[in-house]
């Protein structure tokens, strides 16, 4: 072999060497350069997926929350039978589900999961509805007392992917119906996720690992109840062929394989109610795209090179192995970052479309590097702009990163003061400072942690809510911390102030009850020494019976109950004794009959309740009344109020006859503690019918607690 020839083959040996390793190194390099810049690319973007389907869904837990403060809403859920009531809030859920465009329908469901009101008013009152939504378990937690979002299921009248968000209606402190929206999955995917697949090459999803999709048709037999605000086509859950195991972490990329796509590329991002988990994947064939071309121009160009040194004479080898090296030149800029280099050759040949695949392989990763950039600005503007304060703690429990809001909360002008500074100093209470971090260390997460804090100035300002998560290294020591710290100071003063304010009006309350009670017995006594005086001239034998029933009556009317309620079986017997007492005086010319139903006894009512009345009746009684003079109590139990009445025979007597019948000190008196202690839900009512003067008293039925 000539030497001519050893020459020409060992150069083209080098210049195939010298091209293939050159072509590889860049493949190689920009292939995991746009593949690690596609990760953190897919990473911020499905996190930021993430936060926004998880803030709209608060959003329209808190929609659902308001609305049960409706008084409409109320109204129906005390009084199901108020047509009027009914159909206004039918027409709000309707106009609610027309205009937003979000939900199937909005149900107003009683505790026995009846529908009392729809948006769909078909509904109302379906026995078939109500044995689904009884086993819904969002319906069930509504009914312990908080709002919920469900994960994904299937519904029971059409079979579509659904989830339910339910929140309960208070009167008071309790719950007496539950509002339930059902929105469909496919909203979703029009709202939410269709605009970041336009984004992408490759499309976003819900993965619920709770949800079952159901695959037969027993949905059929709840056709009846079908909604009938359906827009677009079903849902599709998402699928994704990858272990469990994968989906442990709140966030992270994982790979897996497509039959159609080939290797998928995915990050995902956890958000808490419903446990979903938001993924974001591409086709790692699409992310790789921007630099096929250039492997296949190499390899093109290698061929025709190979063809060219022993095709051509020596010295046409040198114009190209001078491009070779521009193209080198240009591969190494490009690993050295600087993607705004660019390569003109002027020429046509292989070399000459190797440098403009180098050129296209350049301007590719300045796009994707100027994405990142702007994904970048746009979570900078979130942390910059939140109105939480965020933060970041290093191993040493310094703050290495804060945002405006922190700083303000904690009296700093600007962040970049608190880089640096322990955070341990921040905690007023040592004991409050070792409880958040022994729980951290523990859990590795702390929720709602309240903590009362230091400002910059040593002042303690008042308190905050602190959330923070801890990551660990692989010996489980504490290597940063993330947070989120609320000020929560104007909001524990106003609640320590209705607190206030709610111990003062029970004070007063209790106050105006014990001023009351204490007329009741001079009252009482007024009468009774009347008595005696009266038996003191007609029968003197008479009065040591009448001083013995009237110590076992004071007995009872001078004990005062601790919350001025008594059994009404102690009432009745304190009755029985006043009522000797006065038969004592009139003998046979008093009749009295006391009848109470089963349970009564144990209801709990004012002290002194009945008193003032039997008082009236034997007073007016026997001004009115044909001897003997007859009286009747009846207590009876209807539905949950009880009924007192006490009757006399006689007639009603005119304002003049009266004088103080119908204003005296007893009925007023009553008519005072009944409507201090329960407002709007007793009454006390006077009648003359057939011969009798009936007086009736109306209050809720408590039962005695004897343990209480």
């Amino acid at each position: 072999m000539s030497l001519r020839t050893k020459l020409l083959v060992s150069l083209a040996l080098a210049v195939i060497l010298g091209i293939s390793l050159a072509s590889w190194a860049v493949y190689r390099f920009a292939r995991d350069e746009l593949e690690a810049s596609k990760r953190r690319h897919l990473a911020q973007e499905a996190e930021m997926l993430a936060r926004q389907t998880e803030a709209w869904l608060q959003l329209a837990k808190s929609n659902v929350a308001l609305w049960t403060d409706m008084p409409s809403v109320r109204e129906v859920a005390l009084n199901p039978g108020n047509s009027a009531s009914v159909a206004e809030v039918c027409g709000f859920f309707r106009r609610v589900v027309e205009i937003g465009g979000i939900y199937q329908n909005v149900n107003l469901m009683g505790l026995d999961a009846a529908c009392l009101a729809s948006s769909v008013p078909s509904r109302i009152g379906l026995k078939r509805m109500q044995e689904v939504v009884a086993t819904r378990l969002d319906f069930k937690e509504a009914l312990t007392g908080r709002a919920v979002v469900t994960p994904m299921f299937t519904s029971a009248s059409n079979g579509r992917t659904i989830i339910g968000i339910s929140a309960p209606v208070f009167e008071g402190a309790k719950i007496i119906a539950v509002i339930r929206v059902v929105i469909d999955m496919a909203f979703f995917d029009d709202v939410l996720l269709k605009p970041k697949d336009v984004r992408t090459a490759g499309r976003s999803g819900i993965f619920d690992p709770k949800f079952v999709e159901s695959k037969d048709t027993t949905y059929l037999k709840y056709r009846d109840i079908s909604d009938i605000f359906i827009k677009g086509k079903k849902y599709l859950p998402l699928e994704i062929p990858a272990p469990a195991a994968e989906f442990a972490r709140e966030s992270g990329i994982i790979q897996y394989p497509d039959k159609k796509l080939g290797d998928i590329l995915a990050a995902f991002h956890r958000i808490k109610e419903p446990e979903w988990i938001i993924v974001l994947e591409e086709p790692l064939q699409e992310i790789l795209a921007p630099i096929r071309n250039v492997g296949r121009v190499a390899l093109v160009s290698a061929f025709f090179l190979i063809c060219a040194v022993f095709g051509v004479v020596f010295f046409l080898v040198n114009p190209r192995l001078r491009g070779i090296l521009s193209c080198l030149r240009l591969a190494q800029e490009i690993g050295g970052g600087n993607l705004e280099a660019r390569l003109d050759l002027g020429a046509h040949d292989e070399i000459g479309r190797l440098a403009q695949g180098l050129n296209t392989m350049a301007a590719d990763l300045a796009g994707s590097r100027q994405a990142l950039e702007e994904a970048e600005r746009t979570y900078r503007g979130i942390f910059e702009n939140a109105v939480e304060g965020i933060f970041q703690i290093d191993r040493d429990n310094r703050f290495i990163a804060a945002n405006p809001s922190f700083a303000r909360i904690m009296g700093f002008a600007e962040p970049g003061e608190l880089l640096g500074r322990p955070f341990p100093a921040s905690f007023a209470d040592p004991a409050q400072r070792e409880a958040f971090f022994a729980e951290l260390e523990s859990r590795g997460i702390v929720e709602g942690f309240e903590f009362n804090f230091i400002r910059r100035d040593g002042a303690l300002v008042g308190a905050g809510s602190l959330f923070a998560q801890a990551e660990k290294d692989d010996s489980g020591q504490i290597v940063l911390i993330q947070g989120m710290l609320a000020d929560i100071t104007e909001r524990l003063k106003a609640e320590r102030e209705r607190q206030r304010a709610e111990e003062a009006e029970s004070h007063l309350a209790r106050s105006r009850l014990q001023a009351l009670r204490y007329q009741i017995n001079p009252h009482f006594l007024f009468n009774i020494l009347n008595s005696i005086d009266a038996l003191a001239k007609q029968a003197p034998q008479k009065i040591p019976d009448l001083i013995r029933e009237l110590s076992r009556y004071l007995r009872f009317t001078l004990t005062e109950q601790k919350d001025g309620l008594v059994p009404l079986h102690l009432e009745l017997d304190a009755i029985t004794s006043y009522l000797k007492l006065e038969k004592i005086r009139f003998e046979d010319d008093l009749v009295v009959e006391i009848i109470t139903s089963p349970n009564c006894g144990e209801a709990l009512v004012p002290e002194l309740l009945i008193q003032p009345l039997v008082e009236n009746a034997v007073k007016y009684g026997m001004k009115t009344s044909p001897m003997p003079l007859r009286i009747a109590i009846r207590c009876t139990l209807t539905e949950k109020m009880l009924e007192v009445e006490v009757a006399n025979t006689g007639k009603w007597l005119s304002d003049t006859e009266a004088g103080q019948a119908k204003s005296g000190i007893g009925l007023q008196n009553l008519r005072q503690r009944l409507n201090l202690r329960y407002p709007d839900t007793s009454s006390l009512t006077l009648e003359a019918r057939g011969g009798w003067i009936i007086a009736k008293v109306d209050l809720p039925f408590t039962r005695f607690d004897k343990d209480a």
